[in-house]
């Protein structure tokens, strides 16, 4: 998570931290940069730079900011699902799932996905970001199928996240979806199971 935080007392951190995701959200990450989010927010360059020195850290805080309300969002599933482990890993797909018909959702990943490809620091993000990701993905799986090793439950867990964020591509805007919401749940979720029971074929 991001160590700034408001030293004043005051919510001009959070004010820049919502407006800068917002920013990405709808600019773009070709665009983004603290001067917009600093116009956006209606302050300063140099208060924006107070919280957030760099517009690296800046990028790095809203996409601590979406992980945190991918992670409350289990927190609350938790709790209605405290001891089943399998269902646990399912509403989490689910969630995942739902996230991707989200508009919002979609611009975050493939603005990031885009600035990866040319700009390292985005990059570095992306790889903290996927290994938080499948270490939570693996431990869910752990806890449904007991008997797997932990390498192969970080090998399942990397297929995992792969076919979930490949469901973008089927969950776009427009007409003459080839699935829809419902197929496409009943699908993935058919898919995780099916992986995870799936004997272990090794090349020989």
């Amino acid at each position: 998570m991001s160590k700034h935080s408001d030293s004043d007392g005051s919510s001009n951190g959070q004010r820049v931290l919502k407006a800068a995701k917002a920013v990405f959200i709808r600019d773009g990450a070709s665009v983004f940069s603290a001067r917009r989010v600093a116009k956006e927010v209606g302050l300063s360059l140099r208060s924006v730079q107070h919280y957030y020195p760099t517009t690296e850290k800046l990028l790095a805080a809203v996409v601590d900011l979406v992980i945190q309300e991918f992670e409350s969002a289990y927190e609350e599933l938790y709790k209605k699902l405290p001891f089943n482990a399998e269902a646990r890993l399912l509403g989490v797909s689910d969630i995942l799932l739902a996230s991707n018909w989200q508009q919002d959702t979609r611009r975050v990943f493939y603005g990031l996905y885009a600035l990866s490809c040319y700009k390292k620091f985005a990059a570095k993000l992306m790889d903290r970001m996927y290994a938080r990701h499948t270490h939570q993905l693996a431990t869910l799986i752990g806890a449904a199928r007991s008997h797997l090793t932990e390498k192969r439950c970080m090998e399942l867990a990397v297929i995992v996240a792969a076919t979930l964020d490949g469901t973008m591509i089927f969950t776009g805007p427009g007409e003459g979806r080839l699935i829809s919401k419902s197929a496409l749940s009943k699908s993935v979720r058919a898919g995780i199971l099916a992986l995870i029971d799936a004997p272990v074929i090794r090349p020989a």
